[in-house]
């Protein structure tokens, strides 16, 4: 800020060049009235107007300053206390003066922002208690209570009681959140109740309060409005349990008529899709209503179809007596005759044996008795093929797992023969060392390291695999269990004709190792002709004579093909 004597200095030197200026305007008006050589009385009058507008001007500006000065304190007296009110109410502390000078121009100024914004603050603050106190309102209103006495809006309040009015807003606020929370949760549950049961309310105040817009800000949740609730809200959920106990019983009776459908009609495994148990959290009134449509479906399906499925039935319970009779031959067991049962267990087995067959044909027939009647598109298929078609398939399915069976366990036994068990009392013994007693066991001793592995022929006598006659998954299965290695039978191996070998000299040749004639050994009286037939087995040999002939491995690998 200048300082007041070079301001002066500026005032003046505008003052004076104001004069200078006045002076030129009259020596060129002198110059311009002599050019038309005005006379003095003229000069004098238009001088007299010249002067006159500028003392007119003068006072002008005299007067306006003169007014704005006192209006500046005047402005400033009446300020002053009252921003200082305002700020007061406002908790403020007063408005400091002592940067301003008494009077000037800077405290009118600094007054008068001061005003507006102090005004601007009052403005807001009255807006925020108003606006409190219709939230009081609007919330009693709401819960069904009474705003009650409310302080005034027209003057500021004090903090005591904006405090309490702003814990009775937050208290308000609270109850109301937690009615509307339980009636929207009750609500839920109704409409999820009748939902499920696939009904709507049956009474208006059920289905008032199950459709009601709860977010309305014209909803009042009263007392009463909160207990009417809670009954339809009760109400609804005991007419759902009912409901629950009485679908999960119709859902299990339909279920069990479904599966034994579903057996009855041989639907694959596949096409099952129905749930086993009724689920209430997931399950609705039209899961149920599907399961007893479908169980209908089925009903008539099987009744149409009941001549092919009875034939089908028939020919699977006997298939299933013979797999199981099967299952059981190699045990001991089964053979035991106790009061003339195995009697009755061997007539069971031939008349099944002998019925399969005419059962078989009975149930083609029906089949295309059932087709000659019906469409091409309402043909009778399980799994993509006709019923005796599906018979025949899985009998052959069984014969190729059995096959497979054999083969497995044929070459199980191949393998465990070539393992040479030495017990401690052999551990010792002299490797060169013979017996006549051990001298028939050798053979069976005897490793095939011996045999050069690069030539693999399979015995002659090995049922070869038809693989055209198996299906994918039992070939697979094939390769999987049994991998095809290199055999260790070879061209070396003396073909064994069953039929030249007496029962005492075939327990004694083995059919995966042959018989050679030992490199060591003490000298026997046994004939070393390799011509010649022995016709007597060492005595170590002859352990105990069976009770029965039993039949011959030619005859049971005809029964086994």
């Amino acid at each position: 800020m200048p300082s007041a004597s070079r301001r002066r200095i500026s005032v003046d030197l505008s003052t004076a060049e104001a004069v200078t200026v006045i002076h030129g305007t009259m020596d060129r008006l002198n110059e311009l009235w002599d050019e038309v050589h005005m006379d003095e009385a003229q000069r004098v009058s238009r001088v007299e107007c010249f002067y006159r507008h500028i003392r007119s001007l003068m006072n002008d500006m005299l007067e306006s300053e003169s007014d704005m000065v006192a209006c500046v304190k005047a402005s400033i007296m009446e300020w002053l206390p009252e921003i200082n009110e305002m700020r007061a109410v406002l908790r403020l502390p007063p408005f400091e003066t002592h940067p301003y000078r008494p009077g000037s121009v800077g405290l009118y100024r600094a007054l008068d922002k001061e005003r507006a914004r102090l005004m601007s603050l009052k403005e807001d603050r009255m807006n925020g208690q108003r606006q409190m106190v219709e939230e009081v309102r609007s919330l009693a209103m709401r819960l069904g209570q009474e705003a009650g006495e409310l302080p005034a809006v027209e003057k500021i309040w004090d903090d005591e009681t904006l405090s309490s009015l702003q814990q009775r807003v937050v208290e308000l606020s609270r109850e109301l959140s937690e009615r509307i929370g339980h009636a929207r949760q009750w609500q839920t549950d109704m409409q999820r109740c009748f939902h499920q049961m696939g009904k709507e309310p049956n009474t208006e105040a059920t289905k008032t309060f199950t459709n009601v817009d709860l977010d309305n800000v014209d909803c009042v949740f009263d007392k009463s409005f909160m207990d009417e609730f809670k009954d339809a809200h009760q109400a609804a959920l005991m007419e759902y349990n009912e409901w629950v106990e009485q679908a999960v019983f119709d859902y299990a009776e339909s279920m069990v008529k479904l599966e034994e459908l579903w057996d009855l009609c041989h639907v694959p495994e596949n096409e099952r899709h129905f749930a086993h148990t009724f689920n209430p959290t997931t399950n609705t009134a039209a899961d149920v209503e599907k399961v007893q449509q479908e169980v209908e479906k089925l009903s008539r399906f099987h009744e149409e179809r009941l001549e092919v499925y009875a034939k089908l039935k028939e020919w699977k319970d006997l298939w299933t007596e013979k797999v199981e009779y099967e299952s059981h031959a190699n045990e001991k067991s089964s053979y035991t005759n106790r009061g003339g049962q195995l009697q009755v267990v061997l007539q069971r087995q031939k008349y099944i044996n002998a019925h399969l067959p005419i059962v078989l044909r009975e149930l083609r027939a029906e089949t295309e008795k059932y087709n000659a009647k019906h469409e091409a598109h309402e043909a009778i298929l399980i799994d993509g093929q006709a019923p005796w078609e599906h018979a025949e398939w899985i009998m052959e399915e069984y014969k190729a797992q059995k096959e497979l069976d054999r083969l497995r366990k044929k070459q199980t036994a191949c393998g465990t023969a070539n393992q040479v068990k030495v017990t401690p009392k052999k551990r010792n013994a002299d490797a060169m060392f013979t017996s006549p007693a051990t001298s028939s066991k050798l053979a069976k001793t005897q490793s095939h390291s011996r045999i050069p592995p690069h030539k693999n022929k399979f015995c002659e006598y090995m049922t070869p695999i038809r693989f055209h006659q198996l299906s994918m998954s039992t070939a697979s299965l094939h390769s999987v269990i049994n991998p095809v290695r290199p055999h260790m039978f070879c061209e070396y191996m003396t073909p064994i004709r069953f039929h030249q070998l007496s029962m005492s000299t075939a327990s004694l040749h083995s059919v995966i190792n042959p018989v050679r004639p030992h490199m060591v050994g003490p000298k026997t009286s046994s004939p070393k002709t390799l011509g010649m037939q022995p016709t007597a087995s060492p005595f170590s040999a002859r352990k105990r004579k069976p009770a029965s002939k039993p039949p011959t491995p030619l005859k049971a690998v005809n029964e086994v093909r």
